[in-house]
């Protein structure tokens, strides 16, 4: 693998770590208050969303399948926070 690929796919999955924890330490501490759910919610889609755009401008570039698998997976996580935040306050 190419270090410049590997260095994408690392960066990718620590950036779907951090959507992930984040996400669910703003869920720990809001207590069902719409306000911190959407604060944290807003921040996890944003990071989710800018680790969606680095993969998707890199599958351009690679042409890799694991790309494809990683973009699979943030927007599987993009539609649980969606769903969470849709199925607990609205």
């Amino acid at each position: 693998m190419d270090h410049k690929l590997r260095k994408v796919v690392y960066m990718s999955l620590a950036g779907l770590l951090l959507a992930v924890l984040l996400f669910m330490f703003g869920i720990t501490i809001s207590h069902n208050s719409l306000f911190v759910d959407g604060v944290y919610y807003v921040l996890t889609l944003a990071l989710l969303i800018i680790t969606l755009i680095m993969l998707k401008n890199n599958r351009k570039v690679y042409k890799k399948a694991l790309l494809s698998y990683l973009m699979g997976i943030d927007v599987f996580f993009i539609v649980l926070t969606t769903l969470y935040m849709g199925i607990n306050h609205f």
